[in-house]
Parts: structure tokens; sequence; C-alpha cells
């Protein structure tokens, strides 16, 4: 038998999340290089990152609990959300879909079809925690034929690096998800 030489860097799952997703310009930046002065907002985000892995981490022990603080910390995203007016409403907007993602990029349905290369920032709301992540992608393929019916687009993106405080909390949030799944399965 011959071997295989798996080409995927990191562990690839389906996973519902909130999603939203806008088309960049050319000349345009997904996150601020990180001064003093971020937006709240960033800052928000930042907090969410880390009540995430405690709440993933919760997740194994006691899920319902964990349920609890997450929609806790949903109510408070919303009232955040309300508070900050346009910033931060982005994450609000996004549409619960299934996806199958790893920490290097994902797939996903879409309603239009993306030219390769294009660039989008991402808005993603991790479940159980509803932590919000921004990642900006280049769109390696969008076809038609996808689970949306006949407009439907399986558009495909690969994550920018220069995300990399993001990218880490996802490739934690997909192992930890893993590793539920496995337990269900069990």
């Amino acid at each position: 038998m011959k071997p295989t030489t798996e080409r995927r860097s990191f562990y690839r799952i389906n996973d519902t999340i909130g999603l939203h997703f806008t088309l960049l310009d050319d000349g345009a930046v997904g996150q601020p290089a990180g001064a003093l002065d971020r937006p709240l907002s960033s800052q928000l985000d930042e907090i969410d990152r880390d009540f995430n892995q405690l709440a993933n981490i919760l997740w194994q022990e006691n899920p319902t609990f964990a349920r609890a603080l997450g929609l806790l910390n949903r109510k408070l995203s919303l009232l955040a959300a309300r508070t900050l007016g346009d910033e931060s409403r982005e994450s609000t907007a996004c549409e619960e879909l299934l996806v199958n993602i790893s920490g290097s990029g994902m797939g996903f349905d879409s309603p239009e079809q993306f030219a390769r290369g294009a660039r989008l920032l991402l808005t993603l709301v991790l479940k159980p925690s509803n932590v919000t992540l921004r990642l900006t992608g280049v769109v390696i393929a969008s076809e038609p034929g996808s689970g949306q019916g006949e407009n439907g687009y399986w558009t495909r993106v690969n994550f920018d690096e220069s995300d990399e405080a993001a990218r880490e909390q996802l490739i934690q949030h997909v192992v930890q998800r893993q590793c539920a799944q496995i337990q269900k399965t069990d």
C-alpha cells in the first residue's frame, strides 16, 4: 500500500458558528496594528478570546454551567453592541452557518460568488462561548452547488498569517470542539 501525505496543517471540523463577511478593498487592512488607542470593540474581543478559552475548558467538565456563562457573555456582548453603536454591530449581525473550519481556513456557503484572490473580512462567533473573532482571508475558490440551493456558492478561504492571536484562539476552539465531538460518539 502506498503511503499518503497529509497536506493539512490543522485539524478540520464541521461546526456551527455565527458568520458575517464583507469584501475588502485592495488597500483595506483587516485589523489595526495594535496601538494603545485600539477601539473598545477590539479590547472587548480580546477579553472574549480569554473568556472563550475558559468556557471551552469548563464545557468539558460542566456543559450546563458553560452554556449559562455563554448566554451571559452573549447578553453582555449585545449590551456592548448597543452601547458602542455601529462599531460592533457587525458581530450581532452574524448568521449561524454550518462551516468546515480549521486554524488555517474555512469553507462556507455564501449567497454570492467571490473571485479567486478576493480579500474578505470575516467575523466569526464561536459557540458555545459566543466569543467573536475577526480574521481576514483570501478566497481560494467560490464554486456553485453548495447546500443553499441553486444560487449558493461553496466559498473557501485561507486566513491571513498576520491574524496570529485570533488564529491561535480558533485552533484551540477547533481542538476542543473536536474532542467534544469524539466524546459524543464514544
